[in-house]
């Protein structure tokens, strides 16, 4: 492949690529919105990349008037010769580190240093929200607007209807939303069956309001807590799955299931 046909230092068949995250030398010469250190001791696991992909979307509608956003996307990678491109670098799990290109000599090759205390170690998100462009409500809003990548603190929520207006997948307090009830006499409804085949969270909540419970588990798999586990997981050495569920009248139930997926069942803690 020539130059002219792929004008970047990026890995081309990366897949992270298609994300239009380009993984890239730690100093890379093309001037990138974001890159990934193709040096990095790790990779960004599935979360990570769409987080990444996610901020470069927020960085291009944060610096650029519309008609220019779309010519960047015209092209397999955001690029503006003007930009002073941040590189992030992963040592390891939740330990990220970045630079910014224009940095020289004395300046720390990464920042933040490999050799922190474990305490100091940042996640790709806690690193984002301190080297993120743009006043801090603003990207709190893109936060709060994709549940689904940026874990919602407890402390953030203020009543239960809240959380069952969250879409499948959302994050809160070290959880993922796994499941959501509405009526039987709802769901056998055409636009409710349409709606779920499309998975249009949104076509849902329009058409029929929030639902009347939703499960909340540290794995995002469904619980079944309304019977007792016998599988025994401890003996295994299984981590046992955390889980609440919510309706409108706040916390119903919580606890833990199995972390197996043919059982799912409550498991007794004390």
């Amino acid at each position: 492949m020539t130059t002219a046909e792929w004008p970047y230092d990026a890995d081309r068949d990366d897949p992270l690529t298609q994300l239009r995250v380009p993984v890239a030398p730690l100093k890379p010469n093309t001037p990138y919105l974001v890159s990934f250190d193709r040096g990095s001791a790790a990779r960004p696991n599935d979360v990570e990349a769409s987080v990444i992909a996610s901020y470069i979307d927020y960085e291009r509608q944060y610096w650029f008037p519309v008609d220019y956003q779309r010519r960047l996307q015209e092209s397999p990678l955001d690029v503006d010769d003007y930009h002073n491109t941040m590189t992030l670098h992963k040592y390891g799990p939740d330990h990220w580190a970045y630079r910014r290109a224009t940095w020289e000599y004395p300046h720390p090759l990464l920042d933040p240093a490999k050799d922190q205390t474990p305490d100091k170690h940042l996640s790709i998100v806690a690193l984002l929200d301190q080297v993120r462009v743009g006043p801090e409500i603003r990207w709190a809003r893109w936060k709060r607007q994709r549940p689904e990548l940026f874990e919602i603190a407890a402390s953030a929520i203020t009543s239960p209807a809240e959380l069952l207006a969250l879409p499948l997948q959302a994050r809160y307090d070290g959880m993922i939303l796994a499941h959501r009830v509405w009526p039987d006499d709802v769901l056998d409804t055409t636009p409710a069956k349409d709606a779920i085949a499309r998975e249009d969270h949104d076509a849902l909540i329009r058409a029929f309001g929030v639902p009347r419970a939703v499960t909340f588990t540290s794995d995002g798999r469904d619980a079944h807590p309304k019977a007792w586990c016998e599988c025994h997981p401890e003996q295994d050495g299984a981590p046992w799955v955390r889980y609440e569920r919510w309706t409108s009248d706040g916390r119903e139930a919580h606890g833990y299931v199995c972390p197996t997926i043919t059982c799912r069942r409550l498991l007794q803690s004390g």
